[in-house]
């Protein structure tokens, strides 16, 4: 059990719970239950909130005075530890999955008490999002992500297509006048190279593939597949998973995708023609070189490698 020195002491237990106590009478305020062993509990710097992370693969953010949970942050491993930032904005998490995670802190806690004052957060509409004054209802953001519908009845119906364009297109017409979340429903609401990589962002999902992908030559398959769902046609993602497949149809065909939509820009066809190169495929590497120096003629690195190219030919 870890017990933090306050002034309203906390403790954390293997019975899955975490507590808070009064120091003064020793009596039980309020419990955080888990789904497993609680390995870690702490204050947040302004007091208002606990953390805490448990073996059930989840750390979890409480309201310390209601006990009501505000987020939950999930892994695919047991949360040995967790901790705010000094300024409390932020969350870092850390797993036995081998991984550790930074979560925004405030934004589950900006749209809880949205939904609180909003005084109507069971309500739903067939026509538009409901607003009370700068209230967002997250319904409409759980309609629009997950295209599942909560009946009165309890029961789940789908969500149409049209019904959730509707709903982003009025989050979009919206979204000036939701104050400290807008850029939370921006980036909620982008689809694609569109996205900023997290809320708080200004790199654009696009920016940071192409950055990487550019300067890294030993991305994973993995990395590669993830990162084609947000950029379905980017042509260095295909040319780069060709030289993954094993049937060379397959590959092929990457290839002639990738190759057909290389942008008029010397230094993403250089790069191409690297790729190329490297699964030996000197003929195709040839067109994505040349059509880097009809970018730029003057690329003196799209020379350089052009010349390795035909060397590579005449072998």
């Amino acid at each position: 059990m870890r017990r933090l020195v306050r002034t309203v002491p906390e403790t954390a237990s293997a019975d899955k719970t975490a507590k808070l106590w009064d120091s003064g009478s020793g009596d039980l305020i309020v419990s955080f239950p888990h789904q497993g062993e609680v390995t870690y509990a702490a204050f947040s710097p302004d007091g208002a909130r606990i953390l805490t992370a448990s073996a059930d693969n989840t750390a979890k953010l409480w309201d310390a005075a209601s006990g009501k949970l505000i987020a939950s942050f999930g892994h695919q491993g047991t949360v040995r530890s967790a901790a705010f930032s000094p300024d409390g904005a932020w969350i870092l998490t850390a797993s036995w999955d081998k991984t550790a995670k930074l979560w925004d802190a405030n934004t589950p806690t900006d749209l809880a008490r949205q939904v609180k004052q909003s005084g109507d957060n069971t309500a739903r509409t067939n026509s538009s999002v409901s607003m009370a004054g700068s209230a967002l209802q997250v319904e409409s953001l759980s309609d629009i992500a997950s295209g599942l519908q909560f009946l009165n009845d309890g029961s789940l119906v789908a969500v149409s297509e049209e019904r959730r364009s509707q709903l982003t297109k009025h989050l979009k017409e919206s979204v000036q006048g939701l104050g400290s979340n807008a850029r939370f429903i921006q980036w909620f609401i982008s689809t694609g190279g569109d996205r900023t990589v997290f809320p708080a962002s200004n790199v654009k999902v696009a920016e940071w593939v192409d950055n990487a992908i550019l300067t890294h030559p030993n991305l994973t398959e993995e990395w590669l597949r993830n990162a084609l769902v947000f950029l379905p046609n980017h042509p260095l993602l295909h040319l780069a998973l060709a030289g993954f497949e094993t049937d060379s149809r397959r590959a092929d065909f990457l290839c002639s995708f990738g190759l057909a939509r290389l942008p008029k820009n010397s230094i993403v066809c250089t790069r191409a023609a690297e790729m190329l190169l490297f699964q030996h495929r000197p003929e195709l590497a040839l067109a994505a070189i040349d059509k880097a120096l009809l970018a730029d003629p003057a690329d003196v690195p799209a020379q350089s490698l052009r010349y390795k190219i035909k060397d590579a030919m005449a072998r």
